[in-house]
């Protein structure tokens, strides 16, 4: 029930950012866990995300958010 917006795949990780936060999928296993207002970020709309090798970058209207990217 939420629009993607961006989207980048490290590892069997895939992070998609949304209208409603990020939402990280593990291709392998199913497994999902998620970033929102409430768990520190900063926005719940996530326009952009990339990721430079070793950090997620998470663009929101009110900032960045910078999570590690564990692979």
């Amino acid at each position: 029930d939420s629009w993607c917006w961006s989207a980048v795949a490290v590892g069997d990780d895939i992070w998609v950012g949304t209208e409603n936060g990020i939402t990280v999928m593990n291709a392998q296993t199913g497994a999902a866990r998620f970033y929102r207002k409430d768990s520190g970020l900063l926005d719940s709309r996530v326009a952009r995300i990339f990721y430079d090798g070793k950090n997620i970058w998470a663009c929101t209207r009110w900032g960045i958010n910078i999570f590690p990217a564990k692979q």
